[in-house]
This record gives C-alpha cells, sequence and structure tokens, in this order.
C-alpha cells in the first residue's frame, strides 16, 4: 500500500496511510522525553514500570524459576484471573499454541460463567493440574470466587489436590493473606505496574513459561523495541505517529482487523489497553475516549465491510498479518474440482488467498479515504509478538498525552466494582 510512513521493528513492520501532527510538541523531541515528563506529572498515579520491565534481566529469571516449581509434575496450568491479569498471557498462548515446542498446556479462566467454567473444569486432570490465581491487588471479586470454586472441584479426588500459587501485590491483601495461610507460592506483582500493562510482569511470562514458550526472546524483543522507540523523536516515531492516526480528524473508533484467527487473543488484549486506558470523563464533564472494535479476517468482510466502506467515516483501520504462516493448505489436487470461473485458485495457497483479502480490503478502505495501518509480523514468534505488545503499550502512552490524561488508571471501573461488591454483600 503506498505509505505515508514505514517502520521497522524487530521481527515486523508498520506502514501507515498518512502522517502528520497537530499536538503542538517540538517533533525533535524524543518519546522518552516526553514519557519521563507525563511520569513526572502524574506523580504517584503514574503507574509507568512497563517501560523497563522487559529488560529487567533477574526478574525474568526468578519467574522462570516458579514456572519450573509449577511445572514439576503437572502438565498443564489453570490460570485464573481478570482483563489484564490473564490477557497478555492469552494473547501469546493463543498464537503460538500450535508450536510444536509446547510443551505443556494453559487453560484460561477468566469469567464466572457456570457453563464455561465447568467446561474448563472437567476438561484438566486434577493429578497433573498446577493453579495460578492472579489479581493485582488480591481482592478481584471474580478471581477470588472462581479461585474457591475452582479448588472445590479439583480438590473432589483423592489426588490431595493441586498445587496451587497466587500472583499479587507484596502489600496485605485477601489473596495473599489466603495464599500465606494455606502455605501456597506467593509470586510478588510490581506495585508501578498496572493490570494491563503487564505483559513484562509474572502475570504475563510465568504461564507462558510453563508452557515452554521462550520468554526471554519474547522479552529481548519487547526490550529493544521499547529503547527504540523511546530514542526515537516524535517525527519520525513508530508509537507516536500510530497515536496521531488513531486520532486524526472524525475518528471514533479503531478497528483492528486480524488476519489469522491465532491472533484473535492478541486483538482480545488490544481492546482493553486501548478501551481501559482511553475512556474518560474530563473536568468540564466532556467524555473521551477511542472505542477499539475487533474484526476478523477475512470472515468479517461478509459481516462489517459494507458499514466500513458505506457507512459512517469514523473509524480508522489497523490490519494485522503475518508474511510466514505456520501452516497453510495449497488448491492442487482439487483444481479439478473448482467451478467454472474459479480457474485463478488452482494452486492457490489459503495464505495466499487470506493475503491477499487482506490487502484488497485494506487497499479499498484507503482508497476511500480512511486512515490506515498496516502491521505485518515477520512470522508468528516470540519476536514479532513482544515487539507487537511493546509497541501498542507505548502507543497507548502517546495516546494518553495526546489526550491529556492519565492512561493508567480506570476509575469507571472502580466504581463498577464497588457497586457490584454492594449488591452483593446487600444480598440482592
Amino acid at each position: 500500500m503506498p505509505a505515508g510512513a514505514e517502520y521497522r521493528l524487530p521481527g515486523l513492520s508498520l506502514r501507515l496511510s498518512q502522517t502528520g501532527d497537530a499536538s503542538g510538541i517540538d517533533a525533535e523531541t524524543t518519546l522518552a522525553t516526553l514519557l519521563d515528563r507525563q511520569q513526572a506529572d502524574l506523580g504517584d498515579a503514574a503507574l509507568m514500570g512497563w517501560r523497563k520491565l522487559p529488560s529487567e534481566i533477574q526478574a525474568i529469571e526468578q519467574i522462570q524459576q516458579s514456572a519450573r516449581l509449577l511445572a514439576a509434575g503437572a502438565s498443564e496450568l489453570l490460570l485464573i484471573g481478570m482483563g489484564g491479569s490473564i490477557n497478555g498471557a492469552r494473547a501469546v498462548y493463543r498464537a503460538l499454541e500450535l508450536d510444536s515446542r509446547l510443551m505443556r498446556a494453559v487453560e484460561f479462566m477468566d469469567n464466572p460463567d457456570p457453563a464455561t467454567m465447568i467446561t474448563v473444569l472437567e476438561s484438566v486432570d486434577p493429578a497433573s493440574c498446577s493453579v495460578l490465581a492472579v489479581s493485582r491487588s488480591g481482592n478481584t471479586l471474580e478471581t477470588v470466587a472462581m479461585l474457591a470454586a475452582s479448588l472445590q472441584f479439583l480438590d473432589a479426588g483423592d489426588t490431595g489436590g493441586p498445587q496451587v500459587a497466587v500472583c499479587c501485590q507484596e502489600n496485605d491483601n485477601p489473596l495473599g493473606t489466603l495464599a500465606d495461610r494455606h502455605g501456597w507460592k506467593r509470586i510478588a506483582l510490581p506495585e508501578h505496574t498496572g493490570g494491563r500493562f503487564s505483559m513484562f510482569t509474572a502475570a504475563g511470562l510465568l504461564p507462558l513459561a510453563f508452557a515452554g514458550l521462550d520468554i526471554t526472546a519474547l522479552s529481548k524483543a519487547a526490550a529493544e523495541t521499547a529503547t527504540l522507540l523511546e530514542e526515537s523523536t516524535l517525527a519520525d516515531n513508530p508509537a507516536w505517529q500510530l497515536s496521531g492516526l488513531l486520532l486524526a480528524d472524525g475518528i471514533a473508533n479503531a478497528v483492528l482487523y486480524c488476519y489469522g484467527d491465532l491472533l484473535l487473543g492478541f486483538g482480545d488484549w488490544w481492546r482493553q489497553l486501548l478501551a481501559e486506558s482511553t475512556g474518560r470523563t474530563l473536568p468540564g464533564g466532556k467524555h473521551i475516549g477511542i472505542n477499539p472494535l475487533l474484526a476478523r479476517g477475512a470472515s468479517d468482510q461478509h459481516s462489517l465491510n459494507q458499514l466500513f466502506l458505506d457507512g459512517p467515516a469514523n473509524n480508522a483501520y489497523c490490519f494485522l498479518g503475518c508474511s510466514e504462516p505456520q501452516f497453510d493448505i495449497s488448491v492442487n489436487r482439487g483444481s479439478e474440482r473448482l467451478p467454472e470461473g474459479f480457474a485463478q485458485l488452482g494452486g492457490q495457497s489459503l495464505h495466499g488467498l487470506l493475503d491477499a483479502s487482506r490487502r484488497g480490503t485494506m487497499a479499498t478502505l484507503q482508497s476511500a479515504g480512511h486512515p490506515v495501518a498496516e502491521l505485518v509480523l515477520n512470522r508468528l514468534d516470540e519476536q514479532a509478538l513482544g515487539s507487537l505488545l511493546q509497541l501498542w503499550m507505548h502507543t497507548t502512552a502517546c495516546l494518553g498525552i495526546r489526550f491529556g490524561i492519565n492512561p493508567y488508571d480506570q476509575p469507571g471501573v472502580e466504581r463498577s466494582k464497588q457497586v457490584t461488591d454492594r449488591l452483593l454483600r446487600d444480598g440482592q
């Protein structure tokens, strides 16, 4: 696609259909300067430890050690958490769950829906299952409830029950206190990093290490990407320019079009990151934010594209694809069964068809004047995923700067939690 700018990051490329900056900030300023200023302005409310986490080698080694302890005698891990406590690990695991290097399975439980929980619990073997509950605050209602219900189910046999660990802050909190009382392993989460930015804490990395994935390569790529982004000036900065494209005139929604079902887990992580970080009510009462929408290519071309192409012009589009698929199927011996007029499919791979669909949809939207970003992973591996995750965390920080808000808290979510807790306490 003809692009306003093209960037190379470890394991991926990014192209933008348009660039430009109406922020009034000097284009020769480095992103590190802006983020340092953001951190100083927000003070204690700036949970910005995520900037350095991927380069903290000692912490990564400690996470690997904890993963080995949970993996001893276990073939699967039941990971329990909500939102940012679980989305990062799932994004990477889902992308690589068909990788031949995977040694152990991870089952995810992130919603107290009884039907889903029973389905998951009946699929695991208590004799070879470890349990990890993650809650940064240690008092997430749903996580505590799902942990209690799961252990009630898994302890029902004669095996003595699963090995249990919890991830929470080091302070005195309900989940941590429960772990201490029962002698469960307690793994500390840093105070300086919020849930949705916690991909490179134990919350995100430990389940992946348990599964046998290379968290060192994942973290190394993220660290390299962080350095590249923070040292670049705004004029030539992928994260800053991408954030500008998402806030082009008239844009209310960001659409992430994932071409590859293995990338849909990343889409869930991305959706929370943007929604929870940008949705705010300003002091004057104005409501701001980006509404993140997830689309599945090529399937949603047949359900959403009519609206995207001929509906309101209020979307920015990010197309996510991969150059080298893990698997492919070609229409070779079946070519004689193709209907008349479909000869072009003969010998064509399905990945080639999927990629042509991506490029065709992208070109059509761009030609209609919509802001378009193209993200292409070299291959589906830890390097590309580490870089992709770090790019979007930095882009989200840039959105916070452009909006003039703190993108690291979630006041609306906290209000909802308080109301839910009150309803349960009142027996309603």
